[in-house]
């Protein structure tokens, strides 16, 4: 079974790293350790203006199956959000991309991520389902609280105390696209984008009264 993948990227990342180079060290991990066939295709997902860049600096890699996509045409609702944080926009673009991927499975990348043992489907897929990287949720509290609230659940469902991590994190297509139904708001004129970039939005009159606005922030 093949698995798609997802890596945002902005050619200069968070403290002036030069992410659009360091990518160069992820691809040649994956192409010396990834088990033929395993990743169907890549997504790269980048700013607008990013994109022939990218394409140019890539085309080395064309076993990897890459797709370069820019952030506005997978999710144009960041055209009404120009000051969210690259970070959060990272988060909603491994969530979006599930509209995309041709296959059930997806593994979520960053620049900074390296392949260091062999990788294979048996690894990755067990019985039918997609391997889980614990984390503890003492780690992060406030992200469990938070997104408890969203989605209208006890934070402390499942197993008592384990989360999950978040990249590189094997995500399903299906799972992630009823993430989205979820948390898109009753409001006709919203959509699940809308409704979390607007919770970092000082600007929106929702969010003027600080309770609110710290206490639905999700990351």
């Amino acid at each position: 079974m093949a698995i798609s993948a997802v890596l945002p990227l902005k050619a200069c990342g968070s403290y002036d790293v030069n992410d659009l180079k360091r990518a160069h060290i992820l691809f040649t991990s994956l192409s010396t350790f990834m088990a033929p066939g395993l990743i169907s295709e890549l997504f790269i997902v980048v700013p607008e203006q990013e994109v022939e860049l990218v394409k140019q600096e890539y085309a080395r890699w064309q076993a990897l199956n890459i797709i370069v996509l820019s952030e506005d045409e997978l999710l144009p609702e960041f055209k009404r959000y120009p000051k969210m944080r690259g970070w959060r926009k990272q988060q909603l673009v491994k969530i979006a991309i599930a509209d995309k991927v041709a296959n059930e499975f997806y593994l979520t990348l960053d620049a900074d991520v390296v392949c260091l043992k062999p990788l294979t489907e048996q690894q990755l897929i067990v019985d039918g389902k997609a391997l889980l990287q614990y984390e503890q949720r003492a780690q992060h509290p406030k992200w469990w609280r938070s997104s408890a609230r969203l989605l209208g659940i006890s934070p402390d469902i499942g197993p008592k105390g384990v989360g999950m991590t978040i990249t590189p994190a094997l995500m399903s297509r299906t799972i992630s696209q009823q993430l989205m139904q979820q948390l898109t708001p009753k409001a006709a004129n919203q959509n699940w984008v809308d409704g979390l970039c607007s919770l970092h939005n000082p600007s929106d009159p929702r969010n003027w009264w600080i309770g609110s606005y710290l206490k639905l922030k999700w990351t």
